[in-house]
């Protein structure tokens, strides 16, 4: 007969994270702390009150690996910006010709002075804006030696950090490397390619189970190692073998994942959709979405510019600042209007949203639900 305690893990169902939410211990990953250098200031400041509270009541639990990995990371996460600022700004700064150069008879024209006067104001606003990009380039430099976002974390760091005691690092890689060749969550793969840090799951998911009570593991990495998702990418649940060995090794207590957005929803309900969706929307899926609006966008041409330049991100400028405010408009009236806006400076000749726009709002009111922005 097999034997009770084991066979009772494959029926086990875990208890709901709303039961769990006053008593559980909240484990960050170094994705999460990250995150905070993606995160609008609003955002941070809206999950850093999360956090205090629940370092504050004691549960809110930094594993030792967590913070090693973070601290590995953050100055690469720095770079990223930087690398950004010259790839996105910089490298698309080009000072244009001299007007007369291209139009050698403009001083024969009538209201030459006004072309001339143009041209003089452009180029001014082209060298502010090229020196204020470089001093923000600097700026963020100077957070390699004294980094406020870092500030920010250091005493919700410092009193949520916890550690495993020596005897359990002995054999941790020996253990490691046997899970890794059965292909046992954490270790199914996901980080096999890895030279540095192959383990790293290994070990946080080490720390986790030291615990003893039920854990809510937030996490902003989606990898197949840690859970299951839908087709969209989207976090279904904990890997089942997770949830089974921590119900195991912790007494029949309750692991559960959450992503960021989740973990702030759950403490904070009431949370302004614009921060919802600056937690959900990490690098890849920003990317992502601005890939389908730029194809929408392209397709309709509403400036008539991309078929001029066949340039993928011609729209870029407009759709921006669309995905920011997407959140706050729900039908396709609503993100016709907001088009119509976003667009007025380039075509001022329509008084109210225009066919065309109700056609594109269509669409990017189906890519708004594709990606489940609220």
């Amino acid at each position: 007969m097999a034997d009770k305690f084991s066979f009772d893990k494959y029926f086990y169902e875990p208890q709901r994270v709303e039961d769990i939410k006053d008593s559980a211990y909240v484990v960050l990953d170094s994705s999460v702390l990250l995150s905070a250098y993606q995160w609008k200031e609003v955002t941070l400041t809206e999950v850093l009150e999360v956090m205090r509270e629940l370092s504050n009541d004691g549960r809110l639990k930094v594993p030792s690996h967590v913070f090693k990995e973070f601290i590995d990371q953050r100055p690469k996460k720095i770079l990223e910006i930087i690398q950004r600022i010259d790839k996105d700004l910089h490298s698309r700064l080009h000072k244009p010709p001299k007007l007369e150069s291209l139009v050698p008879f403009l001083d024969m024209l009538e209201g030459s002075d006004d072309y001339y006067h143009a041209e003089r104001s452009y180029l001014e606003a082209y060298d502010s804006y090229r020196k204020k990009t470089s001093d923000l380039s600097n700026r963020v430099k100077s957070f390699l030696q004294s980094d406020p976002v870092l500030s920010m974390l250091k005493e919700i760091i410092q009193d949520s950090f916890f550690d495993l005691p020596e005897e359990v690092y002995r054999n941790i890689d020996s253990e490691a490397k046997e899970k890794a060749n059965k292909k046992i969550p954490p270790l199914t793969g996901g980080d096999a390619g890895k030279k540095e840090n192959a383990f790293g799951d290994f070990i946080i998911w080490k720390h986790i189970l030291h615990l003893g009570r039920e854990v809510i593991f937030v996490s902003a990495d989606k990898k197949d190692d840690w859970v299951l998702k839908d087709h969209h990418g989207n976090i279904l649940s904990p890997r089942r073998e997770l949830v089974e060995e921590f119900y195991e090794i912790n007494n029949e207590k309750t692991f559960t994942i959450l992503s960021p957005k989740e973990f702030v929803a759950l403490y904070k309900p009431n949370v302004s959709g614009r921060v919802s969706f600056d937690l959900e929307f990490d690098k890849r899926r920003r990317v992502e979405l601005f890939d389908e609006l730029s194809k929408v966008f392209n397709e309709h041409d509403p400036s008539g510019l991309y078929s001029l330049t066949d340039e993928i991100d011609e729209y870029r400028p407009e759709i921006e600042p669309l995905i920011e405010k997407m959140p706050g408009y729900q039908t396709k009236e609503e993100i016709a209007g907001l088009i119509k806006k976003i667009f007025d400076d380039k075509l001022s000749e329509f008084g109210k949203p225009s066919e065309r726009y109700y056609d594109i709002a269509e669409e990017v009111l189906l890519v708004k639900q594709k990606y489940q922005i609220n």
